[in-house]
């Protein structure tokens, strides 16, 4: 069924780069949720007020009401839901990891899978 979500969700992007603006919307809603990577929450509805308002600004024209709107849905984007970070399973959207950063730690690496030992 995540196969079929990824394609009806890819369709809808097609659409909303078409200019089919609500079918487009609506697809991409249908598609990421059968694909298990939108949810029924603020991160995935920043997602999809994005990408919807950056679709419009495409067609239209950027004014500062959807800028705003861009700049919100990527706010709401980088909320992280408790039920999605215990399936570690991050959907659609950006996750920003800080406390990787401060470093006491004499292994080094973190992610980057450096590390002198």
């Amino acid at each position: 069924m995540t196969i079929i979500g990824h394609l009806i969700a890819l369709l809808g992007l097609y659409g909303l780069y078409s200019g089919w603006l609500v079918i487009g919307c609506l697809g991409f809603l249908v598609g990421g949720v059968l694909a298990g990577k939108l949810f029924f929450c603020l991160r995935s509805g920043g997602v999809l007020a994005m990408v919807t308002s950056i679709a419009y600004g495409y067609h239209y024209e950027f004014t500062p009401t959807v800028i705003w709107i861009i700049v919100i849905g990527a706010v709401f984007a980088c909320f992280n839901s408790k039920r999605v970070a215990k399936t570690n399973d991050n959907g659609w959207g950006f996750s920003f990891d800080v406390s990787s950063g401060s470093g006491s730690d004499s292994g080094g690496g973190g992610d980057c899978g450096g590390g002198g030992e």
